[in-house]
């Protein structure tokens, strides 16, 4: 197993002024909760998950109590589902380009991956097709993001269908990190969860509503694989924090609430965006339906390592590089912090564009304002 790099960049480089790279919204602070040190307890019933939490995140998503099992973040998660379900051998199918984590998780547990290819020009569509020729009666496990992750583009319900019916008919599972979806707010389709039993669906409370440090994620499944990955999570994280579990039961009560928050800045960030990419002839990309993150290509066979060095020493501005999800030529772009902030950092953006193509008018310096 290679190495888990992008983690290791992302926690380790060095922090710059604008961060385009940020994968989440904006924090969301505490203070701003209507909650006073007498609703907290330090211990408390949490042995398989805070009851009221475990309800409160059936209710939302309209699944069963017992479908439901919290985790400490959905990268836990995701990581529970693949011990759950694979051994030494097995095929797993992943998307091509993903999050990295995705593609390293199965290689711990020495499966054997198989790439499932979401393409640009296509709009990074899952080919029914191209399924269909990978999977065999070894496939116990197809890994998808909804919103993909990183171009931000979404399956649908009939696409997801049609995924499901394929998997079903090897008997294989198909899990979804719905960690992106999250964020498209009011206008979030059903969880895949609800497609059918085959289905396995992950998320948390970080990317799409600032709230990263509770560590709440979940897995919605049928009760008997819930059950399954309890037994092991007694191996990984044993019981999540209680009074963390208690913050976040709190915040589902107000996530309407906290969505109005971050919609209300994010989707005229995402507007500024989508028009700051249509003015730059040297990028193109699949515009997402809505959500935190675009994946721009950069055209003329410039990549995205380049563009990051130069936005980073002269700018004070950070992107993430295509590197990192197999696409060279590319980037992701994040629209998540504040509208100051994000429109300092495009300007930054566009005149390290300029820069990289040959810097005509354009002199080095590191921006801060």
């Amino acid at each position: 197993m290679h190495r888990f790099v992008y983690m290791r960049w992302a926690k380790e480089r060095p922090k710059q002024r604008y961060n385009l790279a940020s994968s989440s919204v904006s924090p969301y602070k505490l203070s701003w909760l209507p909650i006073t040190i007498d609703d907290l307890e330090i211990n408390g019933p949490n042995d398989d998950g805070y009851p009221l939490l475990l309800e409160a995140i059936a209710q939302r998503y309209g699944v069963p109590p017992e479908c439901v099992l919290t985790t400490q973040g959905a990268s836990l998660a995701n990581h529970l589902v693949c011990a759950a379900l694979l051994q030494p051998g097995d095929e797993v199918i992943v998307e091509k380009p993903t999050y990295e984590a995705l593609l390293d998780l199965p290689l711990l547990f020495r499966a054997k991956v198989k790439r499932l290819l979401r393409r640009f020009p296509e709009g990074y569509r899952v080919d029914g097709d191209d399924l269909r020729r990978l999977l065999t009666e070894k496939t116990k496990l197809i890994f998808l993001t909804n919103l993909h992750n990183p171009s931000g583009a979404l399956l649908s319900s009939e696409e997801l269908q049609e995924i499901g019916e394929l998997a079903e008919k090897v008997g294989a599972k198909v899990a979804v990190d719905e960690i992106y979806l999250e964020s498209l707010y009011d206008a979030r389709p059903p969880t895949a969860f609800s497609l059918g039993p085959q289905f396995i669906t992950t998320s948390s409370l970080t990317k799409a509503y600032g709230m990263g440090g509770l560590r709440c994620g979940w897995i919605l499944a049928e009760p008997k694989l819930v059950q399954r990955i309890k037994h092991l999570n007694d191996l990984y994280g044993v019981s999540g924090v209680f009074v963390g579990e208690v913050i976040s039961t709190l915040v589902f009560s107000q996530l309407d609430e906290i969505a109005a928050y971050h919609r209300q800045y994010l989707l005229p960030n995402f507007q500024r965006v989508q028009e700051f990419i249509g003015s730059q002839e040297i990028l193109s990309c699949v515009v997402p339906p809505g959500g935190i993150i675009f994946f721009p290509r950069i055209e003329d066979s410039f990549d995205g390592w380049a563009l990051g060095r130069i936005l980073e020493e002269n700018y004070q501005t950070s992107i993430v590089p295509g590197g990192f999800f197999e696409s060279p030529q590319h980037f992701r772009l994040a629209c998540g912090i504040q509208p100051e902030d994000l429109d300092n950092g495009l300007r930054n953006l566009g005149d390290a564009l300029r820069e990289m193509r040959g810097g005509r008018g354009i002199n080095p310096r590191r921006r801060l304002s």
